[in-house]
């Protein structure tokens, strides 16, 4: 059995999330105030449809985490409809019951990976295998409000495909690292860093 663990720091010191892959998930959340003696918080209820589960966030009184499952996701790209799992943002006010996490306008929030921090969460939509495809951005400053922020569209367009790790957020800027990458020619896989800051009125 193959077993996924999550690590995460918070205010009140580290969260740790166990899972074994298969349908529907379900997570083991630990609490340390210290790093070595670890609390047994909550055994969860299973995330609906979601088989893998990883990139655990902890903000302000609420879990995050990523779950893929085995409903799909289809687009229309430069090489013809593509179909990928349907990757989701859930939340849970305790660790136990989660919840998938809708923008204000009802929208399922599609995330490969979300980062938090003192200016809130930043979730970046999940990766296709197109470089001309956008990424779309969700930002939430409390965890339960969350609008659709921007598209981001690739800084090297001729790439085959891109991705872009978990955001690390400060009081005022985000910073994201990727990839970009291409079959043939040169350069065969590129890293880029995006840095985006919050400008006031």
């Amino acid at each position: 059995e193959e077993v996924n663990v999550e690590l995460a720091g918070s205010d009140e010191g580290f969260i740790l999330a166990t899972s074994s892959y298969g349908s529907d998930v379900s997570l083991s959340v630990w609490h340390s105030v210290d790093g070595h003696d670890w609390k047994l918080l909550t055994q969860s209820e299973p995330l609906e449809e979601a088989q893998y589960a990883w990139n655990l966030q902890r903000h302000r009184t609420k879990y995050f985490v990523v779950g893929e499952g085995s409903e799909l996701r289809c687009v229309a790209t430069s090489q013809g409809e593509q179909c990928t799992s349907l990757i989701q943002l859930w939340s849970s006010p305790d660790g136990g019951a989660w919840s998938r996490v809708v923008t204000d306008a009802g929208d399922s929030v599609s995330t490969f990976d979300v980062g938090s921090g003192p200016l809130g969460l930043v979730a970046i939509g999940q990766n296709v295998f197109d470089g001309t495809y956008p990424r779309s951005v969700y930002t939430s400053v409390d965890g339960a409000s969350w609008e659709l922020a921007n598209d981001f569209a690739l800084l090297h367009p001729t790439a085959d495909w891109w991705w872009i790790d978990t955001p690390a957020v400060s009081e005022d800027t985000i910073v994201m690292v990727g990839s970009a990458s291409w079959e043939t020619g040169e350069p065969r896989d590129q890293p880029f860093v995006i840095i985006g800051r919050v400008v006031g009125p």
